[in-house]
């Protein structure tokens, strides 16, 4: 969608940034068990869909898109030294 810059409260979530990109990389962690990478992920696309719609029903973020919980975990990932 093109969405470079975001704030969790453009989809009615009251907690910073950080926090919330916190909980995208806990919850991949705890789903895959690094068996999978936010690149293995997002190559498989019913399964990707999956792990956003669990994470909205988890955390009743509903208004929150697929695009900004992948789009942000590739970003993390990217940041991540080594």
């Amino acid at each position: 969608m093109g969405r470079h810059k975001w704030e969790p409260q453009d989809f009615g979530i009251d907690l910073q940034k950080k926090q919330l990109v916190d909980m995208f990389v806990d919850e991949l962690r705890s789903v895959f068990r690094g068996m999978w990478t936010i690149d293995e992920l997002v190559v498989h696309p019913r399964e990707a869909a999956r792990f956003c719609e669990d994470f909205r029903l988890k955390t009743g973020f509903y208004s929150l898109p697929d695009d900004i919980i992948l789009g942000t975990l590739m970003n993390e990932r990217k940041a991540q030294p080594g």
